[in-house]
């Protein structure tokens, strides 16, 4: 899993949740090994770590991971009043709680309803301080997923994570008409750069094309640009 925590990134986007009073959000990909799964963790441990009590539901099928957790199991349940809440895992971290599909979770048409899953997503917003749901990849079809479009367009609120260098604006315009036609309320997209080159390598990459005509001097720029404080911290 991609790690996001104490990353400046991560601050910019939980100051964005946070400014717009967001307290019941969609994260959703386009693709799948996206790292979507390990943003939607960094934002619930974030916002726990704040000392807000966060419920973090994974809706995600084919590829779940939050029930690789210590302690965190993939419990039956109905996304209907009360059902779901015994399948809440309360506090599997301070002040962080966990909601997992389970298996069978795309053979009941409870989990496919538009106005069930709203009534669920707003009880759950209701016990919590921030809800946030990480869906599968949006442009994926997949008889064995719970649509994305539809968990955005019952959340108050969805946010886009783009792949840097991988996901092209096609793709992107293509994912916006499809939350725009389900009605669902896009506020951002995150550009993900896990797969983007960082500027050290890039100037790595290019001192090479100067290696025939200046051997010595690129050899030296090489180590200096390998130990810059400037370059190896995270943006």
């Amino acid at each position: 899993m991609v790690d996001f925590q104490h990353t400046q990134a991560l601050e910019t986007i939980y100051a964005h949740i946070t400014r717009q009073s967001i307290k019941l959000l969609a994260l959703c990909s386009l693709q799948s090994q996206s790292g979507n799964s390990s943003l939607a963790m960094a934002l619930a441990r974030r916002g726990a770590s704040s000392g807000r009590k966060v419920l973090l539901i994974e809706l995600n099928n084919d590829q779940p991971v939050l029930h690789l957790l210590q302690l965190a199991v993939r419990n039956k349940w109905l996304p209907l009043t009360d059902d779901w809440r015994r399948g809440v895992q309360f506090n599997v971290e301070p002040n962080l709680s966990v909601l997992i599909a389970p298996k069978d979770s795309v053979d009941l048409v409870q989990f496919h309803d538009l106005d069930t899953m709203k009534t669920f997503l707003n009880q759950a917003r209701d016990v919590f301080d921030l809800v946030i749901c990480d869906c599968a990849p949006l442009l994926v079809p997949s008889s064995s997923q719970i649509p994305a479009a539809m968990i955005c367009s019952a959340c108050e609120h969805s946010i886009i994570n783009v792949l840097t260098n991988i996901n092209t604006e096609s793709q992107l315009e293509e994912a916006r008409e499809i939350l725009r036609s389900c009605k669902a309320n896009l506020v951002g997209a995150i550009m993900n750069d896990q797969y983007a080159p960082s500027l050290r390598d890039e100037l790595l990459r290019e001192s090479q094309r100067l290696n025939k005509l200046l051997p010595n001097l690129m050899n030296k720029m090489r180590q200096k640009l390998r130990h810059s404080d400037l370059l190896n911290q995270d943006l």
